[in-house]
């Protein structure tokens, strides 16, 4: 059961989200005060006239999530070993962003005993998320990942999964993450890697660079620079290669069902914003597919806590 939360709450007169995963279309309603003890803003999100990103699209389709699963690239298997190792267990607060439909934040609300606050900014997966199931340890809100309707300190852990990777302006979100986070609380991220001394082929980088933005992958070291600067100490990280071997296999096998589709018709990359792959999709494809078998584009964890100095 959650305990009603304290302290100040933020009620900014307009909420924006400056990140680019999703578009946000969605109006707020009158103040009301819920089992979390959080008010809702009394203010209406403004709609994006841009259009929806690339991942906004394929995390709403029902035949990718049953391919590849609602944590990709993550697995479920790195989120259960990130709460276990980071001391997540009951009475703890865990905020999940990017938690898409939930079966990840439900699954792990019964796992490990914890309460669940789940986050998205896409208000369809936060609807999908409310109508499967109803448990008193998991609340879902529709909200900008760096304008969270939680009070300062409520989380005792935070867990995302490549959200951070998919972030264009981090600086934002890490600030949003600190704020919500207890005096000890940890950050629980896992993110897309590079390895080290090794570059991505190029078409590969280009569809990369549209899918979660420019320069958006790192070494380990590179993620453990970035975490540090903006305000943790890194206690844990690791790489978990089997997370890219395991969608490489995803993927090849998707990669049949989707060339079937294209032949006759039925299927089209500009749907999901992804019409400058149409006529070379199958070598980006395979390229990408040979980058995760060797090792050069990984996956990798991390836990942190709130700095000192900060």
């Amino acid at each position: 059961m959650f305990e009603r939360a304290t302290g100040e709450i933020r009620t900014p007169d307009r909420l924006i989200t400056n990140q680019v995963l999703y578009q946000l279309s969605h109006s707020g309603s009158d103040s009301a005060t819920l089992r979390f003890g959080i008010r809702q803003p009394v203010k209406t999100f403004m709609t994006f006239r841009t259009p929806p990103h690339p991942v906004a699209n394929l995390r709403t389709n029902s035949l990718f999530r049953r391919a590849f699963g609602d944590a990709f690239p993550s697995n479920l298997d790195v989120a259960y070993s990130l709460c276990e190792r980071g001391g997540v267990g009951q009475g703890c607060q865990l905020v999940h962003f990017g938690s898409g439909t939930g079966s990840v934040s439900y699954l792990l609300a019964s796992r490990t005993g914890c309460s669940v606050a789940g986050v998205d900014s896409s208000a369809q997966l936060v609807d999908l998320a409310k109508s499967e199931r109803q448990t008193t340890d998991v609340e879902f809100q529709h909200s900008p990942l760096t304008q969270v309707p939680y009070p300062d300190g409520w989380g005792t852990h935070l867990l995302t999964e490549s959200i951070l990777t998919r972030t264009p302006t981090l600086p934002p979100m890490f600030d949003e993450i600190r704020r919500l986070l207890s005096r000890d609380g940890k950050l629980l991220n896992s993110e897309i890697v590079v390895a080290d001394g090794r570059s991505l082929p190029p078409e590969v980088a280009r569809f990369t660079d549209l899918m979660m933005g420019e320069d958006c992958l790192r070494t380990i070291d590179g993620w453990r620079q970035v975490i540090e600067a903006n305000g943790f100490d890194v206690l844990e990280y690791r790489e978990e290669p089997r997370v890219m071997r395991r969608n490489g296999e995803k993927l090849r096998r998707a990669l049949m069902v989707v060339n079937m589709l294209r032949r006759t018709g039925r299927f089209s990359l500009a749907e999901f914003g992804l019409g400058a792959f149409e006529n070379d999709f199958d070598e980006t494809a395979m390229a990408g597919l040979r980058a995760m078998a060797d090792g050069t584009l990984s996956y990798a964890s991390f836990i942190s806590e709130v700095s000192m100095l900060t």
